[in-house]
């Protein structure tokens, strides 16, 4: 008698988004709608325990270190996402600013096999010290070359196009890099000299690994589109919002999976680009 086979399911994966602060955990709302629309998978939210609970029934409280303002709080609960929720199962993880523009986003667990994999970012090194740093230059500089090697003996060439720790995808066998990610992160939030963010010491942690050259997700899972882009931090404020940058590569986005809105691009109604991601997404005001 043949006896019937049974396939293995391969492990259902999930989305996770990780907040603190009253503010970042309102500012959700849009990236929960926009995911809720696109896919049937588990989402979960990661959110700092004691604050406002996210509007979403799949919460899980965690409790970072006393002391941390809400990004630092934010970034900690992010880069410990491996530990908090489990690698069982895959999970994909969302910057709260980031909105997936339908189902193809479930397509991004299929992008790689390895145990982890991110989205590029739109900047070099070079480009984004100054974000990371503070060096008081306006333009591209190589001052966190040098941060990174005063501060870990690491020589990261300055065209490195950086990791985007908004985009991501863990699998089992990503706890090393993860880890090390966590504590260069959380290293840094009381150093005087760097800026509370997370790229430079994904950068660190990569390049202490020897991943620096592994694949990454392809773009069209975290298709930036930056608000301010180009803009002075006086002219940040300053300019109203039908004024703000636009991107060439408006919607619809043929290639788009998901859209990376930085610099508080949700919510700015009046920029072309939030209206119209609004009124495609149908999300709620």
């Amino acid at each position: 008698m043949t006896m019937p086979q049974h396939r293995s399911r391969a492990p259902a994966p999930r989305f996770v988004f990780a907040v603190a602060g009253a503010t970042h955990v309102a500012g959700l709302t849009p990236a929960l709608q926009a995911l809720k629309r696109a896919t049937a998978a588990e989402i979960i939210v990661v959110q700092r325990a004691g604050d406002p609970p996210a509007a979403h029934d799949n919460r899980l409280n965690a409790a970072p270190p006393p002391g941390l303002g809400a990004h630092q709080a934010a970034i900690w609960l992010k880069t410990r996402l491996h530990r908090l929720v489990g690698l069982e199962r895959p999970f994909c993880y969302l910057d709260s600013d980031v909105l997936a523009l339908g189902p193809e986003i479930e397509a991004i667990f299929a992008q790689t096999t390895g145990p982890v994999a991110f989205a590029p970012d739109h900047a070099t090194l070079d480009q984004f010290s100054p974000y990371a740093v503070r060096c008081g230059c306006t333009g591209a500089c190589g001052h966190l070359r040098e941060a990174l090697f005063c501060t870990w003996g690491l020589d990261v060439p300055g065209d490195f196009r950086l990791w985007n720790g908004g985009v991501f995808v863990a699998r089992p066998g990503a706890e090393a890099l993860l880890d090390d990610w966590h504590a260069r992160a959380a290293a840094l939030f009381d150093a005087p000299y760097w800026r509370t963010r997370d790229q430079a010491a994904l950068a660190a942690a990569l390049w202490r690994a020897g991943a620096q050259n592994l694949p990454t997700l392809a773009p069209r899972f975290n298709f930036i589109l930056d608000c301010c882009r180009g803009l002075s931090a006086a002219a940040r404020t300053a300019t109203p919002a039908a004024r703000l940058p636009v991107s060439p590569a408006h919607l619809p986005l043929p290639d788009a999976a998901a859209v990376h809105l930085i610099n508080h691009g949700v919510g700015r109604t009046g920029w072309p680009h939030w209206d119209h991601l609004a009124h495609y997404l149908e999300l709620a005001p």
